[in-house]
């Protein structure tokens, strides 16, 4: 029946939000096992020459990881203000405050879920859950803006992130939940709740994910080799 749809679409995606998590942990691991393979390769004469280069123009790993955390910035920015600014309010029958949505974020931010599989444990925050919510029940803007300084709010205050993994970290949320956002709107283009918003909402939890795991590699390969940054993975 109908009821009972309410009730399992969201068990639904709670499952999907914890597979394309593990998915995401997996692909992000296997690319970094790749490239430390492939730097392994590399002769220490012609790193130490690539470094030099680097070195010489004064550009550092730091440098680098710190330009591609700005682009993500500025990726984010243009699409808050030329694109999620303009999407409708709410596609529920209630519109939730910037307030409840900023301390739905910050309370699963720093709730993070050890996940036991096979030989190999998971950690991650299930953020995609207020996301999900906020999709249907929020102004786009508001849940860009409340998963960016509840988000980053929780990662300074609980998890007392170094400066560079907290600016990746918070570049990586608004650029990942403004995509989100437009992917949801750009797909779900009838109000309510239904299968057609289901699978909109399915679609940008993905969208957001791959985000994040395209910017994890980004980092990890401009790095270079630093021993901070390869842990640089988002939460």
């Amino acid at each position: 029946g109908e009821g009972r749809d309410t009730v399992v679409r969201p068990r639904v995606v709670r499952q999907l939000i914890v597979r394309q998590r593990m998915a995401r942990q997996r692909v992000v691991r296997q690319r970094v096992d790749n490239w430390r393979m492939a730097v392994t390769h590399v002769g220490p004469a012609e790193r130490r020459g690539q470094a030099s280069l680097l070195r010489r123009a004064g550009i550092t790993p730091a440098v680098l990881v710190w330009f591609f955390i700005g682009l993500l910035g500025v990726a984010a920015t243009a699409l808050y203000v030329g694109v999620v600014t303009d999407l409708p309010s709410s596609r529920g029958p209630f519109v939730l405050p910037l307030w409840l949505m900023a301390t739905a974020f910050f309370l699963f931010e720093i709730k993070v879920v050890h996940l036991h599989f096979r030989r190999g444990a998971h950690s991650f925050s299930l953020s995609e859950v207020p996301l999900v919510i906020g999709l249907f029940f929020a102004a786009p803007g508001d849940i860009v803006l409340a998963h960016v300084v509840a988000g980053g709010a929780a990662l300074l205050l609980f998890r007392r992130q170094q400066p560079v993994k907290l600016a990746f970290n918070v570049a990586t949320f608004a650029l990942g939940t403004a995509v989100a956002v437009i992917v949801f709107h750009g797909l779900a283009r009838d109000a309510g709740i239904g299968p057609e918003q289901w699978a909109a909402a399915i679609a940008a939890v993905v969208a957001s994910n791959v985000v994040g795991m395209i910017g994890v590699t980004t980092g990890i390969s401009l790095s270079a080799g630093t021993p901070r940054l390869p842990e640089m993975r988002p939460r």
